[in-house]
C-alpha cells in the first residue's frame, strides 16, 4: 500500500525547475503598471518568465479568486477559463476530465508543485475530481502544443498547480463547512518558517452523500476524500533543497451500465483509490544568478481497486519515476535589449503498469507492463530589441517502445506602445498510446491493441492583448488552429464480438476556434471578468468525411462579478456550456448513435464576512436555480446546493 503523506499541498519547487523566489500577483496587469510585482509563469518555458513576456496563450487563477469563489474542486475553476471544456461524469468524486481546445483529457499535462500527476493507470489522465482547492495558491493554464518543452502528455497544453506558501514566521489556516447532500468539508495547514528553512503540514477531509450517478437511479453514490502532506525547504545562500510528499486517498461510489438499455443504472459498485506524489529537488544559482543548475527526482504511485458489492473487481496500479537535470545561462542584462537565455535539460522517466482481475473466456487481465523514455531539451529565449521577445525550443525523445521523435516550438510577442501586445506561438506535439489503450482488458467491455502508434499534432495561435485606462480594463483575443494525426479511437469494435478496442484513425482531426477574455477593475471594490470560447472540432468519420467530436461544446462562456466591502465580500459567477454531442451504443446491435446534450447555465453565489483578523464566516449557493443538466449521457449532475462554514487564519 502507498504510504500516507498528502494530497496536493507541496511547497516543493514552484515550477519543474524554478528557484523558490516566485511570486504570483493577485491580479493581471498590463505593462503600464510597472509598480506592481510581475506575475511569473513557471510552465510556459523551462524557466520562470514574466507573464507579459510570453508568446503563449496563458490564463491564471490566483489565490484571491480561489478564496472569493469558494469552490471545493479545482475543476470548477478551470471550467470558466478560455479554451477549457469540463466533463464530470456525475456527482462529486466521479471522473472529471479537462479538455483544452477540443483535445482529449490525456493530451493535457497536469503538474502539481513540479510533479507530473497524470496517472498511467488512468490512461495518462489526471482525474480532477480528487483535486480540492483548500491549499492551492494559483493555477496556470498554458494552451497549445507544449511537447517540445514537457513531453508526451503536453500535446494540447499544461495545467500547473502551485500550493499555498505562507510568509516567514508562523502561520495557521483552517476551514470547516457543511451543507447540501450531506456534505462535510474540513481542511487545515500550519507553517513554520525560519531564515533559511521552513516546513508546512497540511490535511483535509471531504465527505458527501452526493447523488445517484445514474440519471434513472435512486440510491446515493457518495464520495470521501482524505489528503495529507508534509513539505520542507532549506535555502542557505545560493543553494535550494526542497522535499514534498503529496498523498490522496478517496472512495467513490458509481453506477454500472444496463445491458438492457445500454444506459447507467443503480448498481452497488465503488472504487478505492490512492495516489502518492513526491519530489526531492536540489538547485544552485551561480555567477550572480546568471547560471542555474537543478536536479530533481520525482515519484508517482497509484492504486485503483474496483468492487461490486463485497466482491473485488479489476485492480489497476502504476508507478512512475522521474529524474530531471537542467542548466540555464543568462547572457546580457535581464529585461533589456540583448538579453538571451539558453537552457539545456535531460529528462528520464520510467513507468510501470499493473492490472489484476479474474480471467474469463474473453481474456486474462493479469499483467505487468513497463516502459522508459529519455529526452534532450534545448530552449533559446531572447529579447533582441526593446519590446520584442522570441523563443525557440526543440525536444528529442527516445522511448523504449516507440520510434524516436523530435518536437519543435516557437513563440514571439511584441509590445506596441504601452498597452498593445501581439502574441504568436506554433509547435508540434506527440502523445504515446497509453498502457490501457495498448494492453488494458475489461471483461465484456474492452481489449487493448498493442500495435497502436503515437498521436502527432501541429498547431499555432495568434493573439492580441489590449489594455485601457492604465490597465484597469484588459481585453485578450486569440485565434487557434491545430491538426491531430493518427488520433486514437478507444471505441472501435473488435470483429466477431461486442468488445471495444483502440485504433488509430485514418486522416486528420481539425480543431480551431476563438478565445476571448476580459478583466475590468471598475473601482477599488468592484471587479468583473468574462470569457468566451468558440471551438470547432472535426474528426474522420471512417467513410471519407468529417464529423463533430463528442463532449466538445462549440460555445462556452463565463462572467464573474466581485464586490468587496469593509468586512465582507460578494461573488457571483455565471457559467454557460453550450450544446454538445455524446455517443450511445444501444443494445442489441450496439451500433453507435450520436445524441445531442442540451446546453446549460450554472449560477453560483458566494459570500464571506470577516468577524476579526483571524475569523471569517463563509456561505455559498451552487447551481442557484437548480438547473438540470448532464455532461455525459445517462448520468446526472448535482442540483442546487447551499453551504456555510467558518474560516480561520493566523499569521497573515
Amino acid at each position: 500500500m502507498i504510504s500516507r503523506s498528502l494530497n496536493c499541498a507541496c511547497l516543493g519547487l514552484a515550477g519543474l525547475f524554478a528557484l523558490p523566489a516566485i511570486h504570483a500577483a493577485s491580479s493581471s496587469h498590463t505593462d503600464t503598471q510597472t509598480d506592481e510585482i510581475e506575475t511569473m509563469v513557471v510552465s510556459a518555458h523551462r524557466t520562470p518568465t514574466p507573464r507579459f513576456d510570453l508568446g503563449s496563450a496563458v490564463s491564471i487563477v490566483d489565490e484571491t479568486t480561489i478564496t472569493q469563489r469558494q469552490q471545493t474542486f479545482a475543476g470548477d475553476l478551470l471550467r470558466d477559463l478560455p479554451g477549457v471544456a469540463l466533463s464530470r461524469n456525475a456527482g462529486f468524486g466521479s471522473l472529471t476530465q479537462v479538455r483544452v481546445r477540443g483535445s482529449e483529457g490525456n493530451h493535457v499535462l497536469v503538474v502539481i508543485d513540479g510533479v507530473e500527476a497524470n496517472d498511467p493507470a488512468l490512461g495518462d489522465e489526471f482525474d480532477f475530481a480528487r483535486l480540492t482547492t483548500s491549499d492551492i495558491q494559483n493555477i496556470e493554464l498554458v494552451r497549445g502544443p507544449q511537447s517540445a518543452l514537457w513531453g508526451s502528455d503536453a500535446l494540447a497544453g499544461i495545467v500547473h498547480v502551485t500550493t499555498r506558501s505562507d510568509q516567514a514566521g508562523f502561520a495557521a489556516r483552517g476551514l470547516v463547512e457543511g451543507g447540501s447532500f450531506g456534505t462535510v468539508n474540513g481542511a487545515g495547514s500550519v507553517t513554520f518558517n525560519g531564515v533559511d528553512a521552513g516546513v508546512t503540514l497540511n490535511a483535509s477531509s471531504y465527505d458527501s452523500d452526493s447523488i445517484s450517478a445514474a440519471e434513472a437511479g435512486r440510491e446515493e453514490d457518495g464520495y470521501q476524500n482524505q489528503t495529507f502532506g508534509v513539505n520542507a525547504t532549506w535555502s542557505p545562500g545560493p543553494v535550494y533543497i526542497g522535499f514534498s510528499s503529496c498523498y490522496t486517498e478517496d472512495t467513490v461510489d458509481f453506477d454500472g451500465t444496463s445491458f438492457v438499455t445500454g444506459l447507467p443504472e443503480d448498481t452497488d459498485e465503488y472504487s478505492e483509490n490512492e495516489q502518492l506524489l513526491a519530489s526531492l529537488t536540489a538547485a544552485v544559482s551561480l555567477l550572480d544568478g546568471r547560471s542555474e543548475h537543478s536536479l530533481k527526482l520525482t515519484w508517482l504511485e497509484s492504486e485503483r481497486q474496483n468492487y461490486a458489492g463485497s466482491a473485488k473487481g479489476t485492480f489497476t496500479g502504476a508507478e512512475k519515476t522521474g529524474v530531471y537535470y537542467q542548466t540555464s545561462y543568462l547572457f546580457g542584462p535581464a529585461k533589456q535589449a540583448g538579453h538571451q537565455r539558453v537552457t539545456l535539460a535531460l529528462d528520464y522517466e520510467d513507468e510501470k503498469f499493473e492490472q489484476r482481475g479474474m480471467a474469463s473466456f474473453y481474456g486474462d487481465p493479469n499483467q505487468t507492463q513497463k516502459m522508459n523514455s529519455k529526452a534532450l531539451v534545448f530552449e533559446y529565449f531572447a529579447l533582441p530589441v526593446e519590446g520584442l521577445n522570441i523563443s525557440l525550443s526543440t525536444r528529442f525523445d527516445d522511448n523504449s517502445d516507440f520510434d524516436q521523435v523530435t518536437t519543435y516550438r516557437g513563440t514571439g510577442t511584441y509590445l506596441f506602445g504601452s498597452d498593445t501586445r501581439l502574441r504568436f506561438s506554433a509547435g508540434t506535439g506527440q502523445k504515446r498510446p497509453t498502457f490501457l489503450d495498448r494492453f488494458g482488458f475489461f471483461p465484456d467491455q474492452f481489449v487493448g491493441n498493442p500495435n497502436l502508434q503515437p498521436e502527432k499534432s501541429r498547431g499555432y495561435d495568434v493573439g492580441v492583448t489590449q489594455g485601457f485606462y492604465e490597465g484597469r480594463l484588459i481585453l485578450e483575443a486569440t485565434w487557434f488552429d491545430e491538426t491531430l494525426e493518427d488520433e486514437i479511437d478507444g471505441f472501435a469494435n473488435v470483429a466477431g464480438s461486442f468488445l471495444a478496442t483502440a485504433v488509430n484513425r485514418r486522416g486528420e482531426s481539425e480543431r480551431q476556434g476563438i478565445e476571448l477574455s476580459l478583466t475590468a477593475e471598475l473601482s477599488e471594490d468592484i471587479a468583473i471578468s468574462a470569457s468566451y470560447t468558440y471551438t470547432d472540432t472535426q474528426q474522420p468519420d471512417g467513410m471519407g468525411g468529417q464529423e463533430r467530436e463528442v463532449r466538445r461544446p462549440e460555445h462556452m462562456a463565463a462572467v464573474n462579478f466581485n464586490q468587496s466591502f469593509a468586512r465582507a465580500n460578494l461573488n457571483v459567477n455565471i457559467s454557460y456550456t453550450g450544446e454538445q454531442l455524446d455517443q450511445y451504443y444501444p443494445p442489441p446491435g450496439y451500433a453507435r448513435t450520436m445524441v445531442r446534450l442540451p446546453g446549460y447555465v450554472l449560477i453560483n453565489v458566494s459570500g464571506e464576512y470577516r468577524i476579526n483578523d483571524w475569523l471569517e464566516l463563509t456561505g455559498r449557493f451552487e447551481n442557484l436555480f437548480d438547473e438540470t443538466y448532464t455532461d455525459v449521457l445517462g448520468f446526472q449532475a448535482p442540483g442546487r446546493g447551499a453551504y456555510v462554514g467558518v474560516r480561520l487564519m493566523t499569521g497573515r
